[in-house]
């Protein structure tokens, strides 16, 4: 087996599947990474190209730990790309493609479309974009011309974005999805964004303004579109079924060893204990999980 995962940054791939990986390769299939948004852009400071570097260096040595072959693409990260992204509230909460984005989804959808074709792969992973980062839903816009592919397509939810409870569920109902009628529907309890246990909220919101309109748009989600669990979802006839991994130990720890690399990353998102690291991916909210869209005979 071929498996190909498209991640929107240097490291939303391992989040969301690296266990996936680990797993996939001591079996003795290949799996390779796309990685889209890499680049501060032309005009960034020696500073911001040097933690650029460095970010590429660590993915580099990810990849390596995983045994999975790899490219970047080196389009623009979201920051450099444009002025208005710059904080949790501005940079996420995206579930719409803003007209100032479509050329720069022209442009990654022809790439992908060449390089998917390339790569030949019998089982693809894309982004589902939980939470709605804007360069998560450019890559969810911009695959969409790869749904019409005769090979199984698994949406991945991106981690830690799906550790809070029902936002995963937001996503697909922003995007007009409709949980499956012959499934259990059971309501979602939301988590109070300002009460979450993970570290990436605190340590991402650093500001009382972005507080305040973070929590908005996060509580506004909620009571606009009250997330149900489902096993199903449905996007105008496309069916997707509901993706869970049971990876064993050692893939979790291959997972956690590939994710210690991202030296400028993994502390913000999971806090600044290493050994704390394994015993977060081993908690349920952390289990890989996605959904699979049924091939149309």
């Amino acid at each position: 087996m071929r498996y190909l995962f498209l991640s929107p940054h240097l490291d939303d791939a391992v989040l969301g599947c690296g266990a996936f990986m680990a797993k996939a390769i001591a079996a003795g299939h290949e799996a390779a990474v796309i990685s889209c948004f890499t680049s501060p852009g032309v005009d960034a400071s020696p500073e911001e190209e040097a933690i650029y570097q460095q970010r590429i260096t660590d993915d580099c040595c990810a990849m390596s730990q995983l045994g999975v072959s790899y490219r970047h693409l080196g389009f623009v990260d979201a920051p450099f790309r444009r002025q208005g992204y710059y904080n949790f509230n501005t940079l996420l909460f995206h579930h719409r493609l803003p007209e100032s984005e479509r050329a720069v989804t022209a442009q990654l959808t022809e790439q992908l479309e060449e390089l998917t074709l390339a790569y030949n792969a019998d089982h693809l992973f894309l982004p589902l974009g939980v939470g709605g980062h804007i360069d998560h839903h450019l890559l969810w816009e911009a695959c969409k011309p790869l749904w019409n592919r005769r090979i199984p397509i698994t949406f991945y939810e991106e981690q830690p974005y799906t550790f809070l409870t029902g936002w995963a569920a937001i996503r697909w109902q922003q995007l007009g999805a409709n949980a499956s009628r012959e499934s259990d529907q059971r309501p979602i309890e939301k988590i109070p964004l300002s009460g979450s246990p993970y570290p990436f909220v605190h340590n991402y919101i650093t500001s009382t303004e972005d507080w305040l309109k973070s929590r908005q748009k996060y509580d506004a989600e909620f009571s606009e579109t009250p997330p149900v669990y489902t096993n199903q979802w449905n996007i105008n006839g496309r069916i997707f079924d509901r993706w869970e991994d049971d990876t064993r130990e050692e893939h979790l720890k291959g997972k956690r060893r590939a994710i210690l690399e991202y030296s400028t990353e993994w502390p913000a998102l999971f806090g600044p204990d290493r050994e704390n690291l394994l015993h977060s991916l081993k908690q349920y909210p952390a289990r890989e999980k996605g959904w699979t869209l049924k091939i149309v005979p």
